[in-house]
């Protein structure tokens, strides 16, 4: 199975899709989150890229709202 993030893979939230599905393509869209703040913690930290330049994220979080 696919999914959009570790998150919902650890909560057996639903998948995007299957992998061994001829017709499923990975499209590289925003998928909506009602999750916010139960991410993993590996997923939002803010990391080096290997050249030790900071700046890279596993996630681009878009349009909070409380």
């Amino acid at each position: 199975m696919i999914y959009r993030c570790h998150s919902d893979l650890y909560e057996d939230r639903e998948s995007v899709g299957n992998i061994l599905d001829p017709e499923f393509e990975i499209k590289d869209i925003y998928r909506k989150c009602n999750y916010f703040g139960h991410c993993n913690p590996c997923d939002v930290k803010l990391k080096t890229n290997r050249f030790q330049k900071f700046g890279h994220t596993s996630v681009k979080i878009e349009n909070v709202s409380k």
